[in-house]
């Protein structure tokens, strides 16, 4: 699975994945920061990656402009819940195979996650 990352992830949570070999790709790392979320969606779909982002307005493309995607896993991070939300992630990718996070929309939160099916 490809990970690909919205501009306002943060660069912790890159190295992380990074350190756990995980397959991820940074918006910065194809010079395409400044992009509408709508070509991000397109550009991580191009790509066949699932987008991680901290961008809630995703939900709406996704769901109420029904914009296809290749998934997306928004993180409810700050920097006082780096460490719980990145456990979590880590669950949720290592728990969960590829082709389910592929087709669904999932929420990362300090607690736990939620995993909503793609329409």
């Amino acid at each position: 699975m490809h990970i690909f990352t919205d501009e306002d992830v943060y660069f912790n949570t890159v190295k992380f994945l990074r350190k756990k070999n995980f397959n991820i790709k940074t918006i910065y790392e194809v010079g395409l920061t400044g992009i509408t979320d709508r070509e991000l969606i397109k550009e991580a779909n191009k790509r066949k990656s699932v987008l991680l982002t901290r961008d809630k307005g995703f939900g709406e493309l996704v769901y109420f402009n029904k914009m296809e995607t290749h998934g997306v896993i928004l993180l409810r991070i700050t920097p006082k819940t780096i460490v719980m939300v990145h456990k979590q992630l880590l669950n949720l990718l290592r728990n969960l195979p590829p082709e389910r996070l592929e087709s669904s929309f999932s929420i990362i939160e300090p607690a736990g996650y939620r995993i909503r099916k793609l329409p």
